[in-house]
Formats: structure tokens, C-alpha cells, sequence
């Protein structure tokens, strides 16, 4: 008689990665190295490699199929065995340059929900109205926003600290935080015209400190209103 066959818990072959805090993910182990993308809370990315202090993981970019990058291990937990792991030698320090760095870093994912909402106007200007639903694991502080009229080839775009919605020629409210799981109605910048039955591509960036910094997440849509 056969003795019982044991049934032991799943590891997976390829090292799963997971973080408790957004974070984010370069083309080195370093903050000096350029932003290739970002692991939210939620996602999962397979681990291929760790450099040699064992502080940063080389990992399937999970805004990017087909590409890698590295991801600080600070915040991360990692289903599997990492012992096999090869250990890869990072790139060399990008050269500074005088060339400022982006405002902001936007990064795709999860993170923040946009939809129309309505058109609104005053003294004959027309703007648009949008939704803006926090769905990443962060508090918003400010945001770009960018509206393009396709017909008239026409784009404005403001930035603001908070987050404001324009009530026509009534009055005006402000959102100076919106939390985790809240929404919050914006009004965008204003056209010159009525833009109605016009396809209107809205592109919004929130980002998780004043001034268009921190963390940055970015959402296009595109609407007739």
C-alpha cells in the first residue's frame, strides 16, 4: 500500500512581487535613474533578477509588456524563491545634465477614473465638466488638466492646486484634498465658443503633492458633449 501523498502549498516558479505602497519602477536601482513605470497596490509582476545588494528587483514592467525594469524592494513582498535568482549588474549612473526634470511623472494604472459629466457656460464661454473618481491608495493634491477640440483643432490646458468645479455664472468650489475612494466634480478650461457635438479628447494628470508632484497618475477619454 502506497503511503498518503503529502500536498504542500503552491510556490510559484517564477517569483511573484507585490507592494504595499505605490512605487516606483526605473531603468536602474536608484532613484537618479529614469521612471519606466510603477507597481500600485494590487498589481503583481514576475521577478527575473536582483542587483547585487539585493535591495532592488528586476521586474517585468507592469505598464509595458515585453519590458523591464527595477523596483525598489522597500515596500514589496515576494511570493517564491528568490535564491535561484540570477543577480544582474545595474547600468551605469546616467550622466546629469542641465536638462530639468519632469514636473510630474505620470503613470498609468488603476489609479483614477474620469467620465463626462456635463457642459457648462458663462458670459459666453462653454467648459466641460468631468467626473474625477480617487481609486488609487493615495490623497490628490493637484492635477493638469488638458481639453483638445478635434473640429476646431483647438487645446487648453490649466494646472491647480485642488480641484475645482465652476457652478456657470453662480459660483465656484474647491476640493483642496480628495481622498482614497472619493469623487469630486471639475470643471475644465473654458472655450470661446460652444463646443457642442464636437469630439473632445480630455486628458487628466492627479498627482499626490501641490505643484503637479509626488506621484502622478494620468487618464485620457474622449467625448462628444
Amino acid at each position: 500500500m502506497l503511503p498518503p501523498t503529502s500536498i504542500l502549498p503552491f510556490t510559484p516558479a517564477i517569483p511573484i512581487i507585490s507592494v504595499s505602497v505605490a512605487t516606483n519602477c526605473r531603468n536602474g536601482p536608484g532613484k537618479v535613474y529614469a521612471y519606466e513605470g510603477a507597481l500600485l497596490v494590487g498589481q503583481v509582476a514576475e521577478v527575473l533578477a536582483r542587483d547585487p545588494t539585493g535591495s532592488y528587483w528586476y521586474i517585468q514592467n507592469p505598464e509595458s509588456r515585453g519590458e523591464f525594469c527595477w523596483l525598489w524592494g522597500k515596500y514589496a513582498t515576494i511570493s517564491g524563491s528568490t535564491l535561484t535568482l540570477p543577480i544582474y549588474t545595474p547600468p551605469p549612473t546616467p550622466t546629469p545634465t542641465v536638462t530639468p526634470p519632469p514636473s510630474f511623472t505620470p503613470t498609468p494604472g488603476p489609479g483614477i477614473q474620469i467620465s463626462y459629466s456635463s457642459l457648462d457656460t458663462c458670459s459666453a464661454v462653454w467648459w466641460v465638466e468631468f467626473k474625477l473618481n480617487n481609486k488609487s491608495d493615495i490623497n490628490l493634491r493637484s492635477l493638469e488638466i488638458k481639453v483638445f477640440d478635434s473640429v476646431t483643432q483647438v487645446t487648453l490646458s490649466n494646472l491647480a492646486d485642488g480641484f475645482t468645479d465652476i457652478n456657470g455664472c453662480l459660483a465656484s468650489s474647491t476640493t483642496d484634498v480628495l481622498m482614497p475612494e472619493n469623487s469630486v466634480i471639475v470643471s475644465a478650461p473654458a472655450f470661446a465658443y460652444h463646443p457642442g457635438g464636437h469630439e473632445i479628447e480630455l486628458t487628466v494628470t492627479a498627482c499626490g503633492k501641490t505643484g503637479q508632484s509626488g506621484l502622478c497618475i494620468k487618464r485620457r477619454i474622449e467625448f462628444v458633449p
